[in-house]
């Protein structure tokens, strides 16, 4: 999916899978979108969540300022889905540690 709309994203996220890839689909959903924001707006989001390293939101902005355009129905339709699903994936991978943390005590 993200492929087909974002390709950005995936030039920006090593796991596309991480919370700080969930967090900033959930925040930036549409290329467009995260394309115009500023090296100080990036800092700003990942030191919000937690994310310090200027390595890595120096590879976020990078990554952002090579895109293809993509079709404007396509990003409408898939940014309304991956703004959806992304606190969902967030919400089951905090289930799933906690999860792994229960089996350990019971160990």
């Amino acid at each position: 999916m993200l492929k087909e709309y974002y390709p950005a994203f995936l030039n920006c996220f090593q796991d596309p899978f991480s919370p700080s890839a969930w967090h900033f689909l959930q925040k930036y959903p549409a290329q467009e979108q995260a394309c115009k924001l500023s090296r100080r707006e990036l800092r700003i989001f990942f030191k919000n969540i937690h994310i310090y390293p200027e390595s890595f939101v120096q590879r976020v902005y990078d990554g952002l300022r090579t895109y293809l355009q993509v079709r404007p129905v396509l990003v409408e339709t898939r940014s309304h889905l991956a703004r959806v699903l992304a606190p969902q994936l967030l919400q089951i991978r905090e289930l799933v540690r906690e999860y792994e943390r229960q089996l350990e005590k019971a160990t």
